[in-house]
């Protein structure tokens, strides 16, 4: 036993046999081009979150969040160690060759379109920022008509990236692109953000990992993945309870087979892990660029941020933003698990997908990446796993300095004392988790919470209460099977006329 008094939780997986907004509260950490590394803070308001900490990957991803599931939104950015990269112009016609330099503020890939030829201050270009391989024209938002600059430099606004036009004669239709990548972190990086978190005394729920491309690919993705999930298994030793969602990988050429690869042994029953890039509606938006490709799994944040503990991600029925139903904002997935089904639910790697005849785009499962036999089988046990122990931790706290009666020669708790202790807990548990209405809109985020104090231990000898405490969650449909034929049964009889 300890010397210090103590309370502490263990959580039994498998187990025994099967709040408030603010306990949802998600934190983003990752890339931005403004503001001070490694500091938690909390945005209700978009403006303010991108005039202190400017833009990159994170803050559309906090953006997103906001727009959708409401605030605050905890942000954290990173030391970016991984420098931004450029890749080379490539043209289309004979014209002078345009040339680039800066580092990217987000990833993209670019169109510069000459729709006057003509010299510097004469030949006219629009550009867009929303294109990627396969795309369409019009999948592409363009800026305005813009004279190509006398001097021959020309900043496009938010991007960081600066273009240069060298004297000659530009071509009418003849068009420049290339592909941006936006600074990274890496493992140290990581590690020192979460160290800041830890140390933060202020409440959050669950954390974002915002990657992009050159975060790496699945296997360097997963070992940042690993990094993160020591860190919460040492929250939780702490008796703070916390979870993680992140993408597979940040790079979105990245074919399903690589991520099983990759994570097929991975372990890390406090993440969720999901692969798959969306388009989403920009929330920041600039001249070329309505659209934002970002990780499907930012979807997933914004769900769980804005929904009851209880709720499945993948709930198909709901208004889109905090009970189920299609992921708002989205506007196409560039990985649809109907489409091109994978092993990835094999491995508990989440993602998304469409249904047949049913408009949007929907979470397909909302999996933690657990070990075979966990009952962590989805997010929501999670939540509402993690709502119960700091539920009973706080009760158990004030156990601590208690006086109980004891039976005489075993020294064991009075059944007096065990029943009022367990009734504390009991009722501190089922406000939280019996109470509230779930999104059905039935009474509980459970169907049943017991909680035993045990009996047999000498709190004399040992001044120690163990207690067990169970949870019986809710079901979750997956599956439906319905039989069709033809019956004279069917429906009722009706007059003729």
């Amino acid at each position: 036993m300890p010397n210090n008094p103590a309370s502490n939780i263990t959580i039994v997986d498998p187990g025994l046999g099967v709040t408030t907004p603010a306990q949802m509260r998600p934190i983003v950490m990752g890339v931005t081009n403004a503001g001070t590394a490694n500091v938690l803070n909390f945005y209700s308001s978009p403006a303010k979150l991108v005039a202190e900490m400017g833009y990159g990957p994170a803050v559309e991803d906090a953006l997103q969040i906001l727009a959708y599931a409401g605030g605050p939104v905890g942000f954290v950015k990173t030391a970016n160690s991984v420098a931004a990269t450029n890749g080379a112009i490539t043209k289309s016609a004979g014209g002078p060759t345009v040339t680039l330099a800066g580092a990217a503020s987000f990833d993209f890939s670019a169109i510069v379109e000459i729709t006057l030829a003509g010299a510097l201050g004469v030949g006219k270009f629009r550009y867009t920022l929303d294109a990627y391989a396969g795309d369409t024209l019009e999948e592409r938002t363009y800026s305005g008509t813009i004279t190509i600059p006398a001097g021959g430099t020309y900043l496009i606004p938010g991007t960081g990236i600066t273009l240069t036009f060298p004297a000659g004669t530009y071509v009418l239709a003849e068009t420049y692109s290339w592909t941006s990548n936006v600074a990274s972190f890496n493992g140290t990086d990581v590690t020192a953000a979460l160290t800041a978190i830890n140390a933060s005394p202020l409440a959050w729920r669950f954390l974002l990992l915002s990657a992009s491309t050159l975060t790496g690919n699945a296997a360097t993705t997963a070992a940042l993945l690993a990094t993160l999930q020591s860190s919460l298994a040492t929250q939780e030793a702490n008796e703070r309870f916390r979870a993680a969602m992140a993408p597979t990988t940040g790079d979105r050429t990245v074919l399903p087979a690589a991520v099983v690869t990759a994570y097929s042994a991975t372990v890390a029953n406090r993440e969720l892990i999901a692969h798959g890039y969306a388009r989403y509606v920009g929330q920041f938006q600039l001249p070329g660029r309505a659209y934002v490709d970002r990780p499907v799994v930012v979807s997933f944040a914004a769900r769980a941020a804005g929904s009851l503990i209880s709720t499945d991600l993948k709930r198909v029925v709901g208004n889109g933003l905090n009970d189920g139903g299609p992921l708002p904002g989205v506007i196409k997935l560039f990985f649809d698990e109907r489409v091109d089904a994978s092993l990835l639910d094999d491995i508990y790697i989440s993602t998304a997908r469409t249904y047949d005849g049913r408009p949007g785009y929907f979470i397909t499962q909302g999996r933690m990446k657990i070990a075979a036999g966990s009952d962590f089988t989805g997010w929501h046990r999670r939540m509402v796993m993690d709502v119960a122990c700091e539920t009973a931790h706080s009760i158990a706290v004030t156990f601590i300095g208690r006086g109980v009666r004891t039976n005489a020669i075993v020294g064991t708790i009075d059944e007096r004392d065990a029943l009022r202790l367990e009734s504390e807990v009991i009722n501190a548990v089922s406000s939280q988790l019996i109470s509230p209405l779930n999104a059905e809109g039935s009474g509980g985020h459970v169907s049943g919470v017991s909680y035993r104090i045990d009996r047999t231990i000498n709190i004399l000898a040992t001044a120690t209460i163990q207690g067990d405490l169970g949870i019986r969650p809710l079901g979750s449909v997956d599956y439906i099977l319905t039989r069709v034929g033809y019956s004279l049964n069917a429906g009722a009889e009706t007059a003729g006329v």
